[in-house]
Parts: C-alpha cells; structure tokens; sequence
C-alpha cells in the first residue's frame, strides 16, 4: 500500500511539474481551462471550491469520456468507492469509506433528480443524457436522513430550456451489446414552457454459461446454456414551466424495465471463491429461471423566489415491481432439489413496492447577509409487499428429516412466506451558514428524524397431500426509531483559489423488523449510526490549470446491523458491532500542456471492526467487508486536431482496487487488481465516433461474494474483456 502511495504522490508532483514547464507554450489555439464548478449537492447552489463536504463531481463530459453507463463505472474514479455487482444491472451494492451493507437498506443514498431510491432494488437506473453527477463522501444525514451513512449520489440528467437539442447514440460490442438512445428538448411556448423526452433500449448477453458435465443432466437442454442475458428499456419525460422569474414547477416521470428474458443471473452464484477463479464463469444449475424488474419514478417539483427567501418542494411517487421465478436459488447446483419464485398469489406474480415522499425547503436567498439558512420538512410512506416462495422436490427430503421411501407423499412443498410492510418517517431540518468575515464561515445544522415500521406477517407451506399448513400464524409487529443528526464545520478561505475545511457529521441507518421470526428479543433491530471528523482542502490554480481536493478522516461506526443465528437454526439481524476507520482522499486534475488532460484519484481507508463476536467467533480487528485498503485511479487523455473541428482523441485509464474482503471473519479475499481500459475516435463539433475497450488485459477478479448461510460460499466475479464502438451525434 505504502509504495503505491508513494508512487501516486511521486506521479501528483510530476503532473505539478510538467505543468509549470507549460507556461512557456505560446503556441496557437484554444486555451485548455478547468471549469468553475457549482454544485447543488448541499440542497443550494454554491461553487464546489468553497464546500465544506467531499465532493467528487463528473461532468456530462467526464461521464462520456470514462464510459460511465451505471454506477460501476465510477469504481476507481471516486476516491474509496466500490461497487458490487450482485447477478443483476439493477441489483448492487455500494460502498463508501468503508460503510457498506448488511440489510436491506443501502449504505448509500442514491437521488436522481431529486427522487431517492430508497430501497437497492429501485437503484440501477441508466446513466443517459445525464448533465451531471455528484458524490457525497461520509455521512450527510443532516440534509439527506436515512441511508446516507457512507454518503450520496446525486445524479442529475439534462432539462429542456429555451434551445432546441436533441442527440442520437449507437453502441455495438461484444458480448451481443447493443445500445440505441435518442433524446430531444425543445421550448412550446418560448421562455415559459419546455418539453424534453429520452429513451434508451440495451441488450447484452451474459458471460456465464451453464455445465451439467459429469451430472446425471449432461446433455439436457439446460446443459451449455448462456446464462445472465439482459435486456433493459429505459424513458425519461420532463414538462417545465415558468409562470416568471420568480416560479417554476417541472414534472418529471423516469421508467425503466430490466429483465433476464431466458437465463436469469439473478440470485445465481458459484458456489466459492477458488472454484470461481479456476473455472470462471461457469455455473452449475439444473433450473435457469427467468427475472424482471420494473421501475417508474414521478415526481412534481417547483421553485418560488421571493425578496429575501426561496421555497422549493419535491412530490415523488416511486414504483418498483420485482419478479422472478423458477430461479435454482436454494441449492444452486445440478440437484433438483428446489427453486426460488417471488410470490403474490402464484410463483413468478411481482413482488410490488410504493413510495410516497415529500420535501418542502425554504432557504435564505441572495449573498448580500452573513447569515445563510436551509430548513425544511421530509415525510414518506413505503408500502412492501414482501412475498416469496421457495419449493422443494423430492431431492430436499433429507434436509426435512423425511425418509426418501416417504417423500412422495410430502413433496413437492412449497413454502410461502408474506410480509405487508408499511415504512412511515417524517423529518425536520435545518443548516445554517455564518460567515465572520470574507473568508471565515461557521456552518451548523441539525436534523430529527422519526420512523415507524410495522408488518402483518405469515408463512405457511403447500405440502402434497396434506393441503396447506401454517409454520407462522398471521401476526403483527410494529417498532419506532428516532434520530438526530447533527453538523458542524469551520471553514477558511486562504484566498480566493484554496479552502480549507474541518468538520464534524453523523449519519445513520433506519432500523427494522425481522419479519419472519418468533425469537425472543429478535423481533426488531435499531438504527445504526457513524460519527465522521474530517479534514480537507481544496485548491483550483489561478490560471485553472490544475485543482487539488485533499481529506483525511476518521469514523466511529456504531450498532451495525449484522446477520447471525442466534439459536443456530434460523438468521436475524441484530446491532452487535463497531467499526473504526481511518483514511485519506486525493483528487487531482491537471492541464499540463496543450490538448493534455491528466486524472488522478487516490483513497486510503483502514476500517476495522471492534471488539464482538459473531456465531462464536471473535471479531476484534478484521477489516470491514467491500473496503479495498486503496483505490487508485489514473486517467490521461490528449487531443490532436486533424482538421478545421476535427480532433482525434486517445483516452487511458488504469483502475487499481486494493486487497480487500467479503465477508466479516475475513476468509473471503480478493488480492489486490487492476483493470486498464481505452477509448480513441474522432469527433467534430456535432459528431463523435469512438472505439473502447474495458478490462483490456481480461483480469478475472471477485466483483462480490458471501457466506451463503445455508449451504456454501457463494461468489459472482466482476465483467471480463468488452470492446465495441460508439457513435453519437447531436444536434
């Protein structure tokens, strides 16, 4: 680790020292400048020199250039970000600084255009036509709430205004890629009403294939099947007007339908790590299955500016709908022993999920006073309709205690389990920044947060000859949490081009029930909560030929959520365990000559667990699972003109993950890897023609893996070599 910091800060000062020499270029053309970003991050518009948070910003040139399609691709590019690909392009698990999860809430918030994603499986939205994203790194549960415990995606696409534009893609590759977008904005009524539609269709097919070798189904139809193809659709709507200068509303409707038409990869695993890596991509199933999600997102949001004050309100209704079904999840081999369906009234029916939020804001307007303020409310509603069914055939008899000379008459058995959750939470905030002078700024805020979960549940099994019987009568549960989440920072402008920052954050995670249990003491666990000091700076050059972003962080994790058995039998999550971390972030961005872009992005984090013990075993100092002791990140890119506006472009990226782990005892490992890609073409002012490889050398690498409780370890292994070409026009 040591030696590759050494190395990265050896590379900064060699970017900062070919970019001194670069003064002396006195050559002709257009002067190559880094931008002056603002950001709205923090719930207001303020330039991102001058936050006193993390921030990692991508522009809708930075997003284009990486080949950033979802949110893997901002693996390496955001300083101790990791991402895990759990079978699904809908369906993952990300990490910040270390937080990661162990429940069904994520780590992570994830808004888009102002709509969070508050369950991981409304997550996985395509990244089309987007103006923007930025990454909140450590807690920001005083703005954000819940989930916000390693910090925050805001991803932001383009709006339509008062010029017409509209833009056309094609993406063709291996792997049977295909990619179609096409978007247009246009004004209906000049300077009051704008219209914008999108759309993307996506087709690949999966890099895994089925092998009954040596099994009793070697040449079945099952047997050399392609598992894991993809098809996915995705559309975005904006309606905007402005009444005047002073009041907007835009309503935005966001819809996408992913779904594993034939083979599915969902919920599909090999069974460990070793098997993986000696026999990559291969699974052994006798059932494929088939899976859907849909997903559509609304929401009505306005701004009215007033003299000294701004009032801002989001409505957003969010839909998600999960299916799947004949999938060999129970025991995910060449045995028959059983499948996995979700469940409504038959195997296979969508498991739906609503949610109701809404945020109103007012906020202090205009730079003219020393005291600047955000406060609003939040409140929600989730409905989740949690119902699944897993059968098992006559192959499961030894694992029921049943003698195989009677398993005709209790097989199959289809055991049935249905949870109605009803999530309420409503929220009070505020911030308020007070500047001493020019340069020095105190910002304080506070955030209350209060929750209520309840669940009517039941489980029963539809049993051969015997009709249904009940394992769990109908019964009610039900649990309140509350929060406070504060901040505090103290900023400093040195001058008008570095700021530096220390602060103090807390984030938490929403508690819940363990739904399908009658152990004592079992039945509910507690929200969870993180304590975040933090050191930065930040500097953009005076000429911005170059920026400098720096943090340094410590984070006391407390009253994780964490599986266990406490009777040996059955699995609940309970708050058992602590976590301390340590790390540091560097960000740079160089201009060192003519048509020379240099990226560079660096994380360190030491995140470890506390004195516990989990099923017997102690856990005192293991690290902290998807925590790569570094990310490292190193992107250059330069632009030769061929002609009047025409540039060739050839862009490298070198992604080095750090040694880490997947599971809390450590056994787990992935070694430290690396992952190259490229991307040269041509483009002119309206057209671009580019040629991409991902993955280049083909590595082979754990993209995520767990100790399957039941049976074995099970681990999926992140995408191999993809090439193909991308051609984009605008207009």
């Amino acid at each position: 680790m040591y030696a590759k910091i050494f190395c990265t800060i050896a590379l900064s000062g060699w970017m900062l020292f070919v970019f001194s020499q670069s003064r002396k270029d006195t050559g002709i053309g257009n002067p190559q400048l880094l931008e002056e970003v603002i950001i709205t991050a923090g719930k207001k518009e303020e330039k991102l020199l001058s936050a006193d948070i993390s921030v990692s910003y991508l522009s809708s040139k930075k997003i284009q250039e990486t080949r950033t399609w979802g949110l893997s691709g901002l693996t390496g590019v955001i300083p101790n970000y990791q991402y895990g690909d759990i079978g699904a392009g809908y369906q993952q698990v990300i990490a910040l600084r270390g937080i990661s999860v162990f429940s069904g809430n994520p780590s992570v918030a994830t808004y888009i255009d102002g709509v969070n994603a508050m369950n991981i499986t409304a997550n996985g939205i395509q990244l089309m036509d987007v103006e923007r994203i930025e990454v909140l790194r450590g807690p920001q549960g005083t703005l954000y709430g819940r989930n916000a415990m390693g910090g925050v995606l805001n991803i932001i696409t383009r709006q339509p205004g008062n010029n017409t534009s509209g833009f056309a893609e094609v993406s063709i590759g291996n792997n049977g890629l295909q990619r179609y977008g096409a978007g247009i904005k246009t004004p209906l009524l000049k300077d009051r009403l704008f219209v914008g539609f999108s759309g993307q269709l996506q087709e690949k097919h999966g890099y895994y294939r089925n092998d009954l070798s040596g099994s009793k189904l070697q040449g079945t139809a099952a047997d050399g099947v392609r598992i894991g193809d993809e098809r996915s659709f995705y559309g975005n709507i904006f309606l905007r007007y402005l009444s005047d200068k002073h009041f907007d509303i835009t309503f935005n409707i966001k819809g996408q339908l992913d779904a594993s038409p034939f083979a599915s990869a969902y919920f599909l695993t090999v069974p460990d790590p070793q098997t993986a890596m000696d026999d990559p991509f291969v699974f052994r199933v006798n059932r494929l299955g088939k899976s859907k999600r849909q997903l559509l997102n609304q929401s009505l949001s306005f701004n009215y500016h007033l003299p000294r004050v701004k009032i801002s309100g989001t409505t957003a209704f969010q839909y998600v709908g999960l299916s799947y079904d004949n999938i060999d999840f129970i025991d995910q081999s060449p045995r028959d022993i059983g499948f996995a369906s979700s469940f409504h009234s038959r195997p296979g029916d969508v498991i739906p999920q609503r949610i109701i939020s809404q945020e109103f804001r007012v906020a202090s307007s205009g730079s003219e006073s020393r005291l600047q303020w955000t406060t609003g409310a939040y409140l929600f509603m989730q409905l989740n309709d949690q119902r699944t069914a897993s059968t098992y055939l006559r192959e499961a008899a030894p694992l029921f205690g049943i003698a195989d000379s009677l398993a005709e008459s209790y097989f199959p058995r289809t055991s049935v389990y249905q949870a109605d959750e009803r999530n309420t939470g409503i929220a009070f905030f505020g911030q308020a920044d007070y500047h001493f002078s020019n340069r020095l700024k105190l910002t304080a805020g506070l955030r209350y947060d209060y929750e209520k979960r309840t669940g009517d549940i039941v489980a029963f099994s539809i049993v051969k000859n015997t009709g249904s019987v009940y394992t769990l009568p109908e019964s009610h549960k039900e649990k309140a949490f509350t929060a406070l989440s504060p901040k505090v920072a103290v900023s400093y402008e040195i001058s008008a081009q570095q700021h530096i920052y220390l602060s103090y954050t807390r984030g938490f995670r929403a508690g819940g029930l363990n739904m399908f249990t009658t152990l004592s003491g079992a039945t509910s666990y507690d929200p969870e909560y993180s304590d975040n000091y933090e050191l930065g700076y930040k500097l953009l050059s005076a000429d911005r030929k170059w920026s400098v972003a720096a943090a340094a962080f410590y984070m006391n994790w407390r009253g994780l959520q964490l599986y266990y058995s406490p009777d040996g039998v059955s699995s609940v999550i309970s708050n058992l365990g602590r976590v301390r971390s340590i790390g540091a972030e560097l960000e740079i961005t160089a201009l060192p000559v003519r048509r020379l872009q240099l990226d560079m992005s660096l994380g360190a984090n030491n995140a470890r667990y506390g004195n516990f013990t989990l099923d017997g075993q102690h856990i005192s100092g293991k690290r902290t699972i998807m925590a790569p002791i570094t990310t490292l990140y190193l992107g250059a890119q330069y632009t030769v003109p061929l002609a009047r506006g025409i540039n060739a472009s050839m862009r490298g990226e070198w992604r080095n993950t750090g040694d880490q782990y997947f599971d809390i005892t450590n056994t787990i490992r992935q070694p430290s890897y690396s992952l190259i890609s490229i991307r040269t073409g041509i483009s002119a002012e309206n057209m671009e023609l580019m040629w991409w490889v991902q993955n280049l050398t083909d590595q082979h690498y754990i993209a995520y893996a767990t100790p399957f409780s039941s049976f074995s370890k099970s681990t999926l292994l992140g995408s191999p070599r993809s090439f193909g070409v991308t051609i984009t026009g605008k207009f």
